[in-house]
Formats: structure tokens, sequence, C-alpha cells
């Protein structure tokens, strides 16, 4: 650097994940000769100019200048080479860069700065495998250090403590197990949440430690409640071992000393491990499974379904149990996620692998779960994990299995006869048929369109009586069908009004039998659904046709009903100005490329098949701007809404108005657009910067750049307005040539501009600024020898800019800094 002091320099910093598995699979030899393999690679790699060393085990760093390094470029290289090297063990490569803004700094600390860098990298911090050195990233990193400090501490004075979560055998509604999970309760935050402090655990190589804690704790409270409650009160726990547990040589016969210590079986301890480790390490998964079974351990794969290869997994790691984590799947008979997971499900019982179904919140998820065959489930319906006084109070209250008391056969059978109605997916009731109809049954889904919690909550509320929700107006409608049935008539069909609990007052409609049960009493069952959307729905599509058609001579507007069944389009326009023409048009989207390519602008045609094709895949309302020509008067603009309806014979239809929108679009883009440049103006332009930095992928990965035209007063004062206006108006074409659609490009007032680049390298940012710079050089300006220049400030975006305002204001002070400068350049942001 002190023999070029005019040029930007950088400190790469990189390592090489998992080279310790290497050397423990291969042997020292082998990883020093890989050592040795990297080091003329990175000479021969590397371009002139750099200086490269190797500062301790697998860790590299060399020094560059900025204008020779590309990042993605360099990556690709060395994950090239290193998948060459050696074809049956994966290397990961990650780097951190650190851009010397300060030379005076000692090395050390420039290697430093890197070195965070390349941990935010192996975080995700950067959404990439390489990552850039700030401020923001030093004050995170310090503030986790600062974090793990206290958490050695926590371990230390047993400020972590165990929670329980229960296991539940659905069918019997009896508690089976629960697994161990950790809480931090610090003194002075109270209960910290593991989502904050497991993966700092991770990241600074504590979670061992923890894991070994929270197994001797889970051993304490077996023996004890063995020791006080007795053995058949006791369920077994589940622990958690993590990816770094299974390195460790010495894990079986570490947790069986533990169970010997304690006078506990293997059966009471199940160990829970990750799909995710095999990803990572699946040799030693793999070989660690095999000892713990072998030694009696239950061993259980959790998350199963979340990794990139479950099948695989399941087929080389012999487990005894599968967990499924409901987050993963949406457990819904129907639905994809449903349909999936019932396949699991079944696979699990033909390799006789007990399946448990983890985060079941819903009533909907347990019926469906039981259903497929998965009896096992945990989840809030059941339980929150609970502190050891709670669970221990859970305990006592759940009878030992030999005071379980034995079901009789009436008993069990109406239970059964319970979980299937709960599982049919309409309301079902049955009341006595006598003159003061009572309330006896009602299922879930009765429940759930009522807005009743269960039968106990109806009878308490409305004294059992039957017909409570029945609205007043109808209820002689609904004495009348109750009248017929008792006659001996078959059963009859009702449609009612009713008020749900909360007022919500709807419609229902189903059908209602007579029956005899078997004690000789009347009864009356019925099914029903909550139909009031149907209802308002053929309610509209009745008459849907006649309002458009009313609605498009009163408005001048088109009406369109397109036919799904028949591909056809009726149109009712005003072609000829004597009133409205009804026009059919036979083989609609078979021939839209072709017969109607007269009307459609070419470009609006696959807007037009892209709308079909939403309604087709089920969304209620469809529509879109497009260009056309129904008057043979040239393209205009046009905008229709459709909504879907059904007819009687159960065919869809598109049915909406098309309305003009020439002056609109017009007037819009005046609103919108400055009218020299064509670029958007400034009330548009911080609008759209904002809402873009609305997510936290632009935020993390952007450019706002701040430019201005140099001297753009003196081309006004000395050559007038009009060829100030040329010059804006060649700059705004300059910038609209050279960015992505999706970029933010406006002039925000005089000479100046905002660009917000979204998710760009900011080499690449900086490549096409310097572009703009010298095609912008290329324009004329009148009086003058040479072409205009443009002074531009760049800002790189993080996660704290959440408006226009918070990132303008460091794109413009670099702006400042470079005309302070000299002018006719391009200068990076600088804090302070």
């Amino acid at each position: 650097m002190s023999e070029n002091p005019g040029e930007s320099f950088v400190i790469v910093y990189g390592d090489i994940d998992r080279f310790k598995v290497y050397n423990d699979l291969f042997g020292t030899h082998a990883g020093d000769q890989l050592l040795a393999a990297i080091g003329a690679m990175l000479r021969d790699l590397l371009p002139p100019n750099t200086a490269v060393a190797r500062l301790r085990a697998d860790h590299f760093v060399c020094c560059c200048p900025h204008s020779l390094l590309y990042p993605d470029r360099l990556l690709s290289l060395l994950d090239d080479w290193f998948a060459n090297y050696r074809e049956d063990f994966t290397f990961f490569v990650r780097l951190g860069i650190y851009v010397i803004d300060e030379p005076e700094l000692d090395v050390s600390l420039m290697c430093d700065r890197a070195l965070l860098a390349l941990k935010a990298a192996k975080d995700g911090h950067a959404g990439s495998k390489y990552a850039l050195y700030d401020e923001t990233l030093r004050a995170s990193v310090l503030k986790e250090q600062q974090l793990a400090g206290e958490m050695v501490k926590a371990l230390e004075e047993g400020q972590f403590v165990p929670y329980f979560q229960p296991q539940y055998r659905y069918a019997a509604g009896r508690m089976t197990g629960a697994e161990v999970l950790a809480r931090w309760n610090h003194p002075e935050r109270g209960l910290v949440s593991p989502a904050e402090f497991i993966p700092v655990l991770e990241r600074n190589g504590l979670i061992a430690r923890l894991d070994y804690y929270l197994w001797e704790q889970a051993c304490s409270c077996l023996r004890d409640w063995i020791d006080r409650l007795g053995a058949d009160r006791v369920p077994r726990l589940s622990v958690n071992l993590s990816r770094a547990d299974i390195y460790r040589a010495d894990l079986c016969s570490y947790l069986n000393d533990l169970l010997r210590r304690y006078n506990l079986p293997t059966d009471l301890l199940h160990l829970e491990i990750t799909e995710t480790a095999y990803m990572e390490a699946p040799e030693q998964l793999v070989d660690a499974v095999t000892k713990l079974r072998a030694a009696g351990f239950v061993v259980e794969m959790d998350d199963f379904g979340s990794g990139y290869s479950s099948l695989n997994t399941l087929k080389d790691v012999p487990v005894d149990a599968l967990k499924i984590d409901m987050g993963f799947l949406d457990a819904r008979d129907r639905t994809r996620g449903g349909i999936i997971l019932a396949s699991v499900v079944r696979m699990a019982r033909l390799l006789d692998l007990p399946a448990t179904a983890e985060g079941v919140e819903t009533q909907e998820q347990a019926v469906y779960l039981a259903s497929i065959g998965c009896e096992y489930m945990q989840g809030y319906l059941f339980s929150k994990p609970l502190d050891r006084a709670s669970f221990e109070r859970l305990l006592t209250e759940q009878p030992s299995a030999g005071e379980e008391p034995p079901i009789s056969e009436d008993a069990r059978e109406d239970a059964i006869q319970q979980r299937l109605y709960d599982a049919i997916p309409c309301g079902i009731v049955r009341y006595t048929a006598d003159d003061i109809p009572r309330m006896l049954f009602m299922n879930r889904k009765a429940c759930q369109i009522l807005g009743y919690r269960d039968l106990v909550e109806y009878r308490e509320v409305t004294g059992g009586d039957a017909f409570a929700p029945i609205l007043p107006d109808d209820l002689t409608v609904q004495q009348s069908y109750f009248e017929t049935l008792r006659e001996g008539e078959p059963p009859c069909d009702f449609a009612l009004r009713y008020q749900r609990r909360d007022g919500f007052v709807g419609w229902i409609e189903g059908t209602s039998a007579f029956e005899v049960n078997e004690e000789g009493c009347p009864l009356v069952q019925s099914a029903f659904m909550e139909v009031t959307q149907q209802r308002l729905d053929r309610a509209e599509s009745a008459w849907q046709n006649e309002r458009y058609r009313l609605l498009s001579e009163m408005t001048n507007t088109i009406s369109f009903d397109y036919d799904s069944e028949s591909d056809t389009v009726l149109l009712y326009i005003d072609r000829t100005g004597k009133g409205m023409e009804a026009q059919v048009i036979s083989h609609y989207l078979e021939t839209l490329e072709s017969t109607r390519k007269s009307v459609l602008h070419p470009d609006s045609v696959a807007d037009v098949r892209a709308m079909f094709e939403r309604a087709r895949a089920g969304a209620q309302e469809v529509g879109t701007e497009y260009r056309a020509d129904y008057y043979g008067g040239g393209y205009a603009w046009y905008r229709t809404k459709l909504y879907v309806v059904h007819d009687q014979n159960g065919a869809w239809h598109l049915v909406g108005i098309i309305e003009d929108i020439e002056d609109e679009r017009a007037l819009r883009f005046r609103a919108e657009f400055d009218a020299v440049t064509g670029l958007t103006n400034h009330a548009a332009t911080q609008e759209l910067v904002s809402a873009a930095l609305a997510n936290p992928d632009v935020r993390a990965n952007s450019v706002c750049v701040v430019l201005d035209i140099d001297d753009f007063k003196l081309v006004n004062d000395t050559c007038g307005h009009i060829e100030g206006d040329a010059l804006l108006h060649a700059v705004g074409m300059v910038l609209r040539t050279n960015f992505r659609e999706g970029d933010v490009v406006g002039r925000v007032g005089g000479d100046e501009f905002v660009l917000l680049l979204k998710n760009i390298d900011p080499e690449v940012a900086l490549r096409k600024l310097q572009r703009v710079r010298t095609q912008i050089a290329a324009v004329p300006v009148v009086g003058r020898s040479t072409g205009a220049s443009i002074s531009a400030g760049v800002y790189l975006t993080c996660d704290d800019d959440r408006s226009y305002r918070d990132v303008f204001v460091k794109a413009d002070e670099a702006l400042y800094q470079a005309k302070r400068a000299g002018k006719d350049r391009i200068q990076m942001y600088q804090e302070g």
C-alpha cells in the first residue's frame, strides 16, 4: 500500500468449513497436503500486486487492489478447484472482505475486520457466500460476544432451566412422554426465548455444554419422579442431540454413564437428532446413531421433512421414530401438504416407525392427523412447554397405567362415533322430537358454525333449546319442517336464517330426518352447511348479465361475459352510436393470437391470456390493463375487472366491464413522471424507494445513488432553458437505458437524480455508474468544447434503512463530498 498510495486496497479473509472433519477422516498428513495445495493454487490464481499468507490452521488472508477483486468470480474459481480436488468430500468456502478505509490501522486489526465479515457470511447475515465489513457488522458481533459471555456465566450458575412439552396419544387422550426444551431464566430479562440464545450458543461453540447440562437435568428429574410418584406414573423424556454432539467420540459411553449414575433404563431417555445434521456430517451421524441404538437408546429423527433430502436421510440413518413438524406441512385434507403428510405417515407405518406430529395447534389438524393414522401429537393444542412445577402437577393429575379406569364398550363406541362425526366437514346436530326440542348432540363443525365451544357451552347459554339459533322470523318455517317430520314424512331439505353466538346473522342449508333411537325415543338429526356467502353469490349471479347490459348502456363501457365451457365471449358494445350491440366471439382463447390480433395490441396478448389463467387456477376476481382497438380508430388503453361466477350447469364465467382509461393513463403519467426526462418525479420516487426498502432483502443488498449535472446552472444561464432541457432529456435517456426495469430512477428536482439499484453487487453498480459517466461525457453542450459531466454520491444500504430519507441523506452527503473534491467523480459514502 505504501508503494501505491493512490490505489484502494482490500483485505480478503477466507477459511475452509469442515477442515477439522477432513483431518479426522483422512488424517493430518492429508490435511497438510491440502493446505500446501491451497497455497500453490492461491499464488497462481490471485492477480499480480497481491500479498497472500496463511495465518493459522486453515485461515488464509490476502491483500490486493480493490479494482482487481471480483468476489463472485473468485468464489466460482475456488469452488471449481475444491470440487475437483477430492470428489468424495464437499468443501465450503466463504470470504470476508474489508475495504481498507483506514490505511493507518495495524494490519492485525485490518485482518480482524475481514474476519468479522467472514463470520457474518458464515452466519448467513449477508445472504451470500461473502460479506463486506462495515461498522454495523462490528456492533452486531460485539453485541453477540457480550451475549455469549453472559451465557458462559449463565451455564455456570444454572440459569438455564428445563421446560417440558407433553406428547399425547390422541385416541386415548393420554400423555405418553415429553420433550425437554431449554429456557434461559435471565436474572434481569426474565425468560429468554431459545430462538435468541440457541444460534449464539451454536456459533460460539457452547451448544454442547448446554446439551450436557439438559441431559443431566432430565435424568435428575426422572430419578426424582420415580422415587416420589412411582415408575408407572413417569413418562419418557426426549432430549436433543445437536450437530456438535455427534462429533464426540465418547457420546454413547457418556450417556450410558449418565443413566447408570441415576439408575435409569435407556427406554426413559429418548434422543432426538435433526435431519439437517445429516446434511453436514452424514458419516458421523450414521455412526453415532448406530452405536446409540446398539446400546439400547431410542433415537428419533426430529423435524423430518425440513431437510433437503428427507428420503435419503431416512434410508441411510437407522432411526426408531419420526417427528414431523407441522410448520412444514399444511395438515388439511385435499391440500398438497395434507397429501404429502398422509404419504409420510403411511410410509412410517410401513417401516414400523412411530410418527409424532409436532406443532399441532388446531383441532382440525388433530382430527386430520388421526384420520391418516398419526397417533402421537405434540403442540399448543394439548399443552405449551411447562416449567418443572407445572409439569409435575400434570403428572400427578394423570392416572397411572394401573389406575386408568376401564372404558366401557358403550363409552368406547360413543367416543368413536364422536370422532367420526367430528371428522365430517358439515354441521350435524341431534335433538329430541317432543314438543320442546332439546339439543342432544353437536359435532365440532356445528359448534363452529353456531359459535359455541362445545355442547356444554351451548346448553349453558341456550338452556338446551334446539331452535335457539334460528331467527324469530324463520321459526315458523322451522316449526313446519319439524311437524312434517314428526308426521312421518321422508327427510326434507331446509334453508333458514340463524344468529351466531357473536351476533352474526347468516344462512344455513341442509337436510333433516326423523329417527327413533334404541330406547324408542323419537329424534331429529340434521346435517347442514353455512351458506351465507353462497346465497349472496347466487343472488348476484342471477341478474349479473342484465346488470352489465344496463351498465354498458348507461356508462358507455363495454360489458364482458366469458363462458369457460364453450370458450365464447359475449360483448355488449356501442359500436355505431345507435345503441348497444351484442357481439358473440367463439373460440376466444383458442384463437386469441390469430383472429383477435387485429383488435388486441400484440404486446397485450400475454397479459390478457395470463388473466384468464389466473381465473382458471382458482382466483375469484381478476383484471388487467391492456391496449385494444375496439372501434377501428387505433389502439387505446382499457381496464377490465372481471369476476368468476358459476351458472346452473356448473360452468364458470368471467363477467364484468371494460372501460376506456386512455385519459386516465395520460393523467397518471403526468402525475407520476417528469415530462422532460421521462423518469419518475420527486413524489413518485420517494414512494417507490420507501416501498422497496420495506423488503429486508432489498435493504441488505442495494445501492442508493444521488447524482447531478456539474455546472448545470451555467448551461441554463449561457445557453438558455431549451438547451438545459435538452441536456436533462439526454441524461434521462442515458439513465433509462443503463439500469434495470425494476430499479428506481427518478428526477427529484432541477438537475438532481436519485437511483435505487436493487439487489446488486456494489462493484457491478460502480461499473454501471462509470459507464453512465462516460456516455454523459459524450453528450454535446452548446458553447462548450467538452461534453457534460456528472458527480455522484453512492451509499450501500443496510437493514437500518427504512425510508427514502434514510438513504437519500447519506447518498446526498457523498455527492457533496464528490463536489468538494472537484466534481466529475463518483464518491462512496463514508460515515463521519
